[in-house]
């Protein structure tokens, strides 16, 4: 949402993925496109803890026993919106996935939201290509699935160790262009004994002045 300078206050989510939810976790309602993970303006994400083969997929988009499809997904559908479920801890290979999608695409079949859906399904491996896309979330990540890097839990670091974090990762996170013109807009110039001036650690300034002092020195000889 950032990348694309959109409100972080278009995406709302639940709690636990366990917990009823009414068939949603995840909304993001951006009112302009996206593209990539996140599909459509109007795309709802439908968090699992477990896998979802096909049958399970059916029964949480038209649950038992009424078989109707969810309320929220025909109100997606008139939105031409997406939905998507997403299992935390499938693994599913290019078979396995397709097959999932048409479990999903067979759920809306002969209701009012049939072609008019954008379907997807994420998987554990397609979850983590799409972190790996934020490097800043990384040591968060692996830190709630219990694979923290050594000295990346930004909770139990010191002050000093925090804050050299911080800065690594927000370097990974800020395009160049940002961080140039932030740190020219926060340079400070200082004086150095002999009343030239120097940009801190900008070497093409240090030797131009270099050059100047020297020529002055000489013009004094």
């Amino acid at each position: 949402m950032r990348r694309r300078v959109l409100p972080s206050s278009a995406v709302t989510w639940s709690g636990n993925q366990t917990a009823k939810d009414g068939g949603l976790d995840v909304r993001v309602a951006a009112g302009t496109p996206i593209d990539g993970f996140i599909p459509k303006p109007q795309t709802d994400v439908q968090v699992k803890k477990l896998d979802m083969p096909r049958a399970e997929i059916v029964d949480e988009m038209k649950p038992k026993p009424a078989r109707v499809l969810r309320p929220v997904i025909v109100e997606l559908a008139d939105a031409d919106g997406a939905y998507i479920i997403v299992s935390s801890d499938g693994s599913t290979a290019d078979s396995a996935l397709r097959n999932r999608r048409e479990a999903m695409a067979e759920a809306v079949k002969d209701t009012s939201a049939g072609g008019k859906l954008v379907l997807d399904f994420y998987d554990r491996n397609r979850v983590a290509t799409w972190v790996r896309d934020h490097a800043g979330l990384i040591p968060w990540v692996r830190s709630r699935i219990g694979k923290a890097v050594p000295g990346g839990n930004l909770t139990v670091l010191g002050p000093l160790r925090r804050r050299v974090w911080k800065r690594a990762i927000l370097r990974m996170t800020t395009p160049v262009s940002a961080r140039v013109t932030r740190g020219l807009r926060h340079r400070r110039y200082q004086p150095d004994p002999q009343g030239a001036r120097h940009a801190g650690t900008c070497g093409s300034t240090r030797r131009l002045v270099g050059c100047r002092q020297d020529a002055a020195r000489r013009s004094a000889v």
